[in-house]
């Protein structure tokens, strides 16, 4: 008999190591984007104190790349950007293959136990809010479920969860976190929790 579980671990594993891969880059595009614009802020304020276009040309000649801090600060900007989407794009995408392991297993996620809580937000309903709101971030207005969800998790874990904070983004990544999915093991674990419940 052929161990449902080897198909699954296939599937994660390779969204993991996107999710921690990813993870990694940030790290270092973090610590170059913190540089490139603390590098900006200083060549500001040198010009800003010295308001000499000799000082600057000086600059320019011993430091060629001086004059491209702006440049790099929006590069790094962007490759920060790019590497976060990445990451949540694989995020929303181990969210939906667990949710399509549960629909298959019982015939819709409805049907599916509700498994474990963190906080007072059972992981089925963790996974159905947090995959659809990883698909639907850019929407005008998240289903009330994911609303209600999401609202809960606010308060009970922390701005993160707000959808109404910062600039509209998908938040799976944040959901992978609180779950424990960061590694296979626990995901695993949960899942053939809820398989076998």
């Amino acid at each position: 008999m052929r161990d449902p579980t080897k198909s699954l671990r296939f599937a994660a594993q390779g969204f993991l190591d996107v999710i921690l891969e990813a993870d990694t880059r940030l790290g270092v595009a973090g610590a170059e984007q913190k540089e490139a614009h603390a590098a900006l802020q200083r060549a500001r304020d040198l010009k800003m104190r010295a308001r000499l276009p000799d000082l600057i040309d000086a600059i320019r000649a011993e430091n060629p790349a001086a004059h491209n801090f702006k440049l790099a600060a929006r590069q790094n900007d962007r490759m920060h950007a790019l590497l976060a989407a990445s990451r949540d794009a694989a995020a929303g995408a181990l969210l939906q293959l667990a949710k399509e392991v549960l629909t298959v297993q019982y015939g819709g996620l409805a049907n599916a136990p509700l498994g474990r809580k963190i906080g007072s937000v059972a992981i089925r309903e963790l996974i159905h809010a947090g995959r659809n709101q990883s698909v639907h971030w850019d929407a005008e207005l998240p289903h009330k479920k994911v609303q209600q969800v999401f609202s809960l998790l606010a308060q009970e874990q922390g701005v993160a969860f707000d959808l109404a904070q910062g600039v509209p983004r998908s938040r799976a990544y944040e959901c992978l976190q609180l779950l424990g999915w960061l590694g296979y093991e626990q995901y695993e674990r949960d899942l053939v929790d809820l398989i076998n419940a």
